[in-house]
């Protein structure tokens, strides 16, 4: 059996000051400072990229225990805790997983476009509206940024319209649900014969260029290939029974793209074809008619840094997000200018997807190299680490990996002035996840950290994920018993941390109510007596519901939740223990503040139920039964 614990002062009550997340306006991160633990904070989402929160305290303070109390987490949801010497909250953090433009940043597109929903569904987004990226799970991955682009295949949805489109060994008729869900919007195609072929005849010529088309099977399991050539030849594409997308490259003059499946019989379903100049396709280009129809650039405003905030010399640009399509030239993937806008330190990525960095000199900018690859259609993470005070430590780094630090030359501009999230002039396919400015120079550690899966500054101390609850209890007992237990999410540092910074996580992006909440942390350091209580301590529930009786005898109840209190007896301590323990945290405490009380440190099966925060019910004296040895009974109370 374990020792009782019971850990003080709560040093995440008022002592420090929360930031950091995605949190709701109406329950907003700031009702953790509150002792009414029904005071709920709750994330926009379960999103764990935006389900934490910072603690930045006015000194260092010491933790062996941190609590995350009457969370929502489910069974197999975890949590992180994170400590930092430095401070590691960015200046400005623009966040664009949220489905809205962070403030200060605005998006202009001359024309209508086009997108997938959350739900997976074929979208309309008006000028001037910004566009969203989700996975196929519905997660958002971020701001769309393309180029402009014009879709040379005439009525691209309809390919049953004789003006641009043809047909042999095959029947076309307008009879599906299409990428949008709405019922026969897309084209079903039915081979009669062998090689059945849907021919879409455009006017693009003497660039390169990319067919594109969505398509599912219906029937049969012969083979569906494109050709972009004039049937000269094929490639063959692999379909199931959902929406995919195919494409494939050329360059030839005006002439005919198109469809065939081989096996007569066999049926496949048709949307949105496109024809457009690039190597990659683009997001869906409706055409209506036979006439071709350009999708404006969406390009994005710089934001302003706040006046004298960012030192020009000492910065740390981060960005996180997708490449659609590599570029024809090197693009910006994130700029930071200073307030002259007469330098920069940049982000940039190369035609095959190399990324290099630019910083500011005397005479303008000079290249710092590369730090490796992006691979299309894959997440990146990026930092560049500029301190131009220190020889040879610019540094850039791209999913954890680092080039060579090269020597920054000093500026003259004081501070930075704008931040700018890609290539304003949308010359370029991106999906902008999240961007960051810090306001200091960054070791090696820290670019690392921060152009990895973190996305972080370099930690000092890391629990690594934790179980929300423990492993054990979810084991030994069943849902209905877990149904209704107050969740209290513990972090137990194998010895105290000392930090001034702490970061948070929790991930549980599963949890059914689409949100995470909490309605208080505890941070604080754990007290534990020599010798553990003696017997005869006991721990139940205080009842404070009641009931009244009508003359017939029928029975109203109010029904209130009810607290845990244990009641413990500590014998054996000496003299010291008892004052620095005991006497101390009544001291501290008295019988308001908050205290920390596990039943059995080491019983996880029964953590969840013996555990809880609270407060000195009473405060009983300290007694010295016999020489140098002292006693105390305690009577903990649980908050509500």
């Amino acid at each position: 059996m374990g020792k009782v614990v019971l850990a003080y002062p709560n040093r995440a009550g008022s002592l420090v000051a929360y930031s950091g997340g995605a949190w709701s306006t109406t329950l907003p991160l700031a009702n953790l400072l509150t002792r009414q633990l029904a005071q709920v904070a709750r994330t926009v989402s379960a999103d764990a990229r935006n389900s934490w929160f910072y603690m930045a305290a006015t000194t260092a303070v010491d933790c062996s225990r941190l609590v995350l109390c009457r969370h929502n987490l489910g069974s197999t949801a975890q949590h992180r805790l994170r400590g930092f010497t430095a401070d590691p909250r960015p200046a400005v953090h623009l966040n664009f997983t949220l489905g809205t433009l962070p403030a200060g940043v605005t998006l202009t597109r001359s024309t209508l476009a086009w997108y997938f929903n959350a739900a997976g569904l074929l979208t309309q987004a008006a000028i001037n509206e910004a566009r969203f990226a989700y996975d196929s799970s519905g997660k958002r991955l971020g701001l769309m940024q393309e180029a402009n682009a014009t879709n040379y295949a005439p009525c691209s949805r309809d390919a049953t319209q004789a003006a641009g489109w043809s047909v042999s060994n095959a029947t076309r008729i307008k009879s599906s649900t299409g990428l949008d869900g709405v019922a026969a919007s897309a084209v079903r195609m039915t081979a009669t014969g062998a090689n059945g072929r849907l021919s879409c005849t455009h006017a693009l010529t003497g660039t390169a260029a990319v067919w594109s088309v969505y398509l599912r099977r219906i029937t049969g399991t012969g083979t569906v290939s494109l050709s972009s050539d004039n049937w000269a030849t094929f490639q063959a594409v692999t379909l199931t029974a959902s929406w995919q997308r195919f494409s494939m490259t050329f360059n030839n003059a005006a002439g005919q793209c198109g469809i065939q499946i081989a096996t007569s019989g066999d049926a496949i379903d048709i949307d949105c074809a496109q024809i457009e100049a690039g190597a990659y396709p683009s997001s869906p280009i409706l055409t209506p008619t036979n006439a071709t129809v350009t999708r404006g650039a969406d390009s994005v405003s710089s934001y302003t840094v706040p006046a004298s905030t960012v030192p020009w010399d000492t910065l740390a640009l981060s960005v996180a997000g997708v490449v659609l399509g590599f570029p024809g030239s090197t693009i910006s993937l994130a700029t930071v200018s200073d307030v002259g806008a007469t330098k920069t330190h940049g982000i940039t990525c190369g035609t095959a997807g190399a990324t290099g960095g630019v910083v500011a000199t005397s005479g303008g900018s000079a290249s710092i190299g590369t730090a490796g690859s992006i691979t299309l259609g894959a997440t990146f993470r990026a930092c560049l680490g500029v301190n131009t005070a220190v020889a040879s430590e610019c540094r850039l780094g791209l999913g954890g990996a680092q080039a060579a630090p090269v020597t920054c030359a000093a500026g003259t501009p004081a501070y930075a002035g704008s931040l700018s999230i890609g290539q304003g002039s949308g010359g370029h396919s991106l999906v902008i996840e999240q961007v960051k400015l810090h306001a200091s120079a960054m070791a090696s550690a820290d670019v690392a950290s921060l152009s990895g899966a973190d996305f972080e500054r370099a930690a000092q101390y890391d629990s690594g994920l934790a179980n929300a609850w423990p492993a054990e209890y979810i084991a030994g007992t069943t849902a209905e018993q877990r149904s209704g237990m107050v969740g209290n999410a513990r972090i137990k540092p194998a010895a105290v941390q000392t930090y001034r910074y702490w970061r948070s996580d929790m991930a549980d992006e599963s949890n059914p109510a689409g949100y995470l909440q909490l309605g208080r942390v505890f941070l604080g350091t754990g007290w534990t007596p020599t010798y553990n209580m003696v017997y005869g301590a006991g721990i139940g529930y205080d009842p404070r519901s009641s009931s009244v009786e009508t003359d017939s005898g029928a029975e109203y109840s109010v029904v209130r939740p009810n607290p845990r209190t244990a009641s413990v007896a500590l014998e054996y301590m000496t003299e010291a223990e008892a004052m620095d323990g005991i006497f101390e945290m009544q001291r501290q405490l008295g019988t308001t503040d908050e205290v920390w009380f596990e039943w059995d440190a080491d019983d996880l099966l029964q953590m969840p139920r013996r555990s809880f925060l609270g407060r000195l019910k009473t405060m009983d004296k300290l007694r010295m039964p016999y020489y140098h040895a002292m006693q105390c009974a305690l009577e903990v109370k649980e908050l509500l």
